[in-house]
């Protein structure tokens, strides 16, 4: 499933659908049977298994692997508590079906699953790739609407349409070219001349382009805050800590410092985030 251009909407993608039990817990996913490695595999329950247990293993050391700890037994075993992968609440139940039990109730399971941790791979291509998986176009499998057709250090990235892609009469661009351009003044530029199609800008750009009928604002989800050292005995004191979090100008540090189109954050967890 992915993301759809509303809040909260998920459309089926690799997953045709999806139904949880009565109490929540057991989550049922439901496969495309047309859906294909760009190398023409079929994709199976087999490679999302494989790709939740790697994400999973303590030794991929994947920083969001707590993202997957609502999966019954999913903490012990990337917490290296248990050795045995069949007792994680992760089931095939054949070719195109999966099973999910998950510790308790989790409303927003389905948000969680459209991450990169819970994406499919395919194991005999993995293991033959070895340990120069993922380090070039040519040790890479795909599944998506496009695939990498060519790569060039600090320089370009070209994307070309997946001929083996379910979904690929609707995938209207044959080819993406993203440029690597490290300075945002220059990139501005290349976009005004017609270089670019489309590049973020910097905060300190955004008063030059407020006006210009090409700026588009999103929400990114990040949050920025300010950390006091602890250590030192002024601020060891929760009330003075307190204090000076109540003296912040959040309005005037995001219209006068950042100047990035921020808005002041008044709770740890921003709008839209489930």
């Amino acid at each position: 499933m992915i993301q759809g251009s509303k809040p909260g909407q998920l459309l089926p993608a690799g997953a045709e659908s999806w139904e949880t039990s009565k109490n929540g817990i057991t989550w049922t996913f439901h496969l495309r049977k047309d859906a294909l490695w760009s190398n023409g595999d079929k994709i199976t329950t087999k490679d999302y298994y494989f790709g939740l247990k790697r994400s999973l293993e303590p030794s991929t050391a994947a920083p969001a692997a707590y993202m997957l700890y609502s999966i019954l037994n999913a903490t012990e075993y990337n917490q290296s508590k248990i050795k045995d992968f069949s007792k994680v609440g992760i089931k095939i139940i054949d070719d195109h079906t999966l099973e999910l039990t998950l510790t308790n109730q989790v409303p927003y399971f389905l948000q969680l699953m459209t991450q990169g941790m819970a994406f499919p791979l395919n194991e005999k291509f993995f293991n033959k790739a070895g340990s120069q998986y993922a380090l070039s176009p040519d040790k890479m499998l795909y599944n998506g609407p496009y695939i990498i057709k060519e790569y060039i250090p600090n320089g370009k990235v070209v994307f070309a349409k997946n001929q083996k892609y379910w979904g690929k009469k609707d995938i209207k661009l044959n080819d993406i070219n993203f440029l690597m351009v490290n300075n945002p003044n220059t990139a501005a530029n290349m976009f005004q001349s017609g270089q670019l199609d489309v590049t973020a800008i910097s905060g300190p750009q955004i008063a030059e382009f407020k006006n210009n009928k090409d700026l588009t604002t999103s929400f990114s989800g990040f949050v920025y805050y300010l950390e006091f050292n602890t250590k030192r005995k002024l601020f060891n004191n929760i009330n003075i800590r307190r204090a000076v979090a109540l003296g912040i100008d959040r309005e005037a540090m995001c219209n006068n410092i950042m100047k990035d189109g921020s808005k002041p954050a008044y709770a740890f967890v921003p709008p839209k985030i489930f």
